[in-house]
């Protein structure tokens, strides 16, 4: 897991090497101690590995043990292996795109009840429509505001058992 310095050193790289203060406040060590066991299996799939290397690092931060995919293919690969209880699913990705994964997914036995998130750049009522048919249990649009993000997770790690994901997670689908 990475600790505070260790963020603060990969921010204060992205700044230019500038010195960069990183104070967590006391809600955010509270989150972040509640958070730490048990560590929930989260999976980012991103055709742009710098965006979900970024979203991995970040969850890590959060005390979650999160691995990167970078195509739909290798998701459906890392599943058996990995047992996510929460994916991270980008939408516009070449070869198989996140609906196509995501239905995948869905139709595997270790994919009933993963909490799949749409994490994309779309926020359309028609998209919000083929996410949810597709399987998706929440559509956030790019970029996710980090408070949307830790919110999400802490309400995740709160609500649901671990291995009864979507059993018992209230979802946040479009209303349409």
């Amino acid at each position: 897991m990475l600790t505070s310095l260790a963020v603060t050193k990969v921010i204060g790289k992205l700044a230019g090497n500038r010195p960069v203060e990183f104070r967590e406040s006391s809600e955010r060590q509270a989150m972040r101690l509640r958070l730490n066991a048990p560590s929930r299996h989260v999976l980012v799939v991103d055709d742009d590995q710098d965006v979900g290397d970024s979203l991995v690092m970040l969850l890590q931060c959060f005390g979650m043990n999160a691995r990167s995919a970078y195509s739909g293919w290798e998701a459906l690969d890392l599943l058996a292996e990995f047992k996510p209880d929460l994916a991270f699913l980008d939408i516009s990705m070449p070869g198989m795109d996140g609906c196509e994964a995501a239905r995948r997914i869905r139709s595997l036995p270790e994919g009933k009840n993963i909490v799949l998130v749409a994490l994309t750049a779309w926020g359309s009522s028609d998209m919000r429509r083929r996410t949810a048919e597709a399987g998706f249990d929440h559509h956030f649009v790019k970029p996710m505001e980090i408070d949307a993000l830790e919110g999400f997770i802490a309400s995740f790690d709160q609500d649901v058992p671990k291995g009864a994901a979507s059993a018992t997670l209230s979802p946040l689908r479009p209303q349409i």
